[in-house]
């Protein structure tokens, strides 16, 4: 949601500086269909994210669009790609959200759901 409400969706017409890059990246790993990219906020830093199983979406903000050629992003975009090939999305988002579940278990339980999560966060 947040995606599709508060970021860009890049394209041809409004960023070819990042969508030829990434349509190359996606035509090298094969990956179809293509995801769809979108562009959002900077924070001083380059950041990327693939989030999504079914239907993934890759992020980049806006310092990776200002500080980065076109050699750099095809490189960026395919480590993204990458995630989506192999499918990691799932294995990446769990571990993502697992700290965040266990503290609110353990948190809800009197810390009994923390030992149940804890081997879990530190498998992943």
């Amino acid at each position: 949601m947040q995606c599709h409400g508060s970021d860009i969706r890049v394209s041809d017409r409004n960023f070819p500086q990042l969508y030829g890059p990434f349509v190359e990246a996606c035509e090298i790993l094969a990956v179809t269909p293509q995801p769809e990219l979108y562009l959002y906020q900077g924070a001083g830093h380059i950041r990327t994210w693939t989030i999504g199983v079914e239907h993934p979406v890759v992020q980049i903000n806006v310092d990776g669009l200002e500080r980065l050629n076109e050699a750099e992003l095809g490189f960026i975009f395919g480590h993204e790609l990458a995630r989506i090939k192999s499918s990691h999305l799932l294995y990446h988002q769990t571990a993502a959200v697992l700290p965040v579940i266990g503290t609110l278990l353990s948190n809800t339980t009197l810390g009994l759901g923390g030992l149940a999560t804890s081997g879990m966060q530190i498998a992943c």
